[in-house]
């Protein structure tokens, strides 16, 4: 059986962590796509069209990383703190709820 790509990854993720899109109206891709991966539309967007849901759930921040109440403690704020909980999470590997957000990356990480 073939590997998954970065898009069925992707895909496959986010279908798991509750978002939901418009699938009529748009396309997760990785051709040609600055950054590796990339959402293109398949037909006319209309002004005030809902494409997506994502719940605060499925967006990695300080509040909802496993190690959110020692950035909170540490009081490291929004920049340092989300650096660290990507950091934290990304070196989880399997044992973060992220991990597989992260295996989707084309191109990997860069220095934080």
């Amino acid at each position: 059986k073939n590997m998954p790509s970065a898009a069925e990854k992707l895909q496959k993720w986010l279908k798991g962590n509750g978002v939901s899109w418009a699938d009529d109206a748009m396309k997760i891709v990785t051709d040609g796509v600055v950054g590796g991966v990339g959402v293109v539309s398949l037909r006319r967007i209309r002004a005030g069209e809902e494409l997506a849901q994502i719940p605060k759930s499925a967006v990695l921040s300080i509040r909802n990383t496993k190690i959110a109440k020692l950035i909170e403690k540490e009081e490291l704020g929004l920049d340092v703190g989300l650096r660290l909980a990507i950091a934290y999470e990304k070196a989880s590997g399997t044992r973060s709820k992220w991990h597989g957000y992260f295996d989707s990356f084309v191109h990997p990480f860069e220095p934080l």
